[in-house]
């Protein structure tokens, strides 16, 4: 849990300090952020990491639609977009069906 808080300061930080707020990147970097704790939380049967990856993914889709919103709407960017949300919803989907025993109980 400390890994994943230290690991949100340092990519928000480095993006910020490199001039990345309003570019398509830093959406991407906080979906990769989020498939990495969503993962992490049902490897690890943790309800609130599990929780957090789902906030961070709302958190990231607002961040792209805020900040983002004159590049994610050429196609090129937005057909990236769609498909590192599908890739992350797949990888969650299909773990959460392989561990849905052990979920169920947590």
């Amino acid at each position: 849990m400390t890994i994943a808080a230290d690991g949100h300061l340092f990519v928000i930080s480095g993006a910020l300090g490199m001039g990345l707020l309003v570019q398509i990147e830093m959406p991407m970097l906080l979906v990769t952020m989020s498939t990495a704790v969503w993962v992490v939380g049902i490897l690890q049967l943790r309800k609130a990491m599990r929780i957090w990856g789902l906030a961070e993914l709302v958190a990231a889709v607002l961040c792209s639609l805020i900040f983002v919103s004159s590049e994610i709407t050429q196609p090129e960017n937005l057909l990236v977009g769609l498909i590192v949300l599908a890739l992350e919803l797949g990888i969650v989907a299909w773990l959460g069906s392989a561990r849905q025993e052990e979920l169920v109980r947590d």
